[in-house]
């Protein structure tokens, strides 16, 4: 809940979604030395077209079938993994905004590839951080971008070009870390912010696709009640 409820010492996080991320910047605001483990998570504008993201996700989500926009069902996602991808890089302090990892590594945090696993104190990752921070770059002009643009011309909401604001921090490239020695580095403390893993071993209803996970239609399972 607080950087004073942990051991002195730097602080590893693992898993870089919208919680680790926030966590891994309130650490490094309080003067900690913060390594964060980067997964596969994109990165989307705090404020987009003068509004708050949310204010978009919402209007595709109200409106935007109706103008050939809409957010996806879960039934129409190319891979029904992508219904548990995390969520972008964003905070809500200081009034709201997105988190840029190059940045954070500019300013001093370290930046490591997805946690692998541990042998005693030696933690190892994969080398896929440059890969990992190519695809947050990507998210938001690849993903959202487009149908926003084309919402918002057939809704007549006027928009300037979209420019991103990370020129200062494009051409950061953090150094790909396979393994460290967590008491020689002098990290005291392991945060988990990987989210959970899904069981359902306990409904016994033929409501799962191929992968085990449910199927929904807006929320509502073929088995009545």
């Amino acid at each position: 809940r607080s950087e004073a409820r942990l051991p002195p010492g730097g602080v590893l996080v693992v898993g870089s979604g919208q919680s680790g991320v926030q966590i891994a910047e309130e650490l490094v605001a309080a003067g900690r030395r913060v390594t964060l483990s980067v997964g596969h998570c994109g990165r989307v504008p705090r404020r987009f077209g003068g509004r708050d993201i949310f204010w978009w996700l919402r209007q595709l989500a109200e409106h935007g079938e109706s103008v050939g926009t809409p957010l996806p069902l879960a039934s129409q996602l190319p891979d029904p993994r992508l219904r548990f991808a995390c969520n972008p890089h964003l905070s809500g302090h200081d009034g709201g905004h997105e988190v840029n990892l190059r940045r954070l590594a500019r300013d001093g945090m370290r930046l490591v590839g997805r946690f692998q696993g541990a042998d005693g104190e030696r933690a190892v990752f994969a080398q896929d951080l440059a890969a990992n921070l190519e695809f947050a770059d990507r998210f938001f002009p690849e993903r959202f971008l487009p149908d926003l643009e084309t919402f918002a011309e057939r809704r007549g909401i006027a928009l300037d070009p979209w420019q991103p604001d990370d020129a200062d921090v494009a051409e950061v490239r953090p150094p790909e870390v396979t393994e460290l020695d967590l008491a020689a580095e002098g990290i005291s403390t392991v945060l988990w912010t990987s989210g959970y893993r899904l069981a359902f071993d306990w409904i016994e209803l033929p409501i799962f696709d191929e992968m085990g996970l449910p199927r929904p239609e807006r929320g509502v399972r073929e088995v009545p009640g």
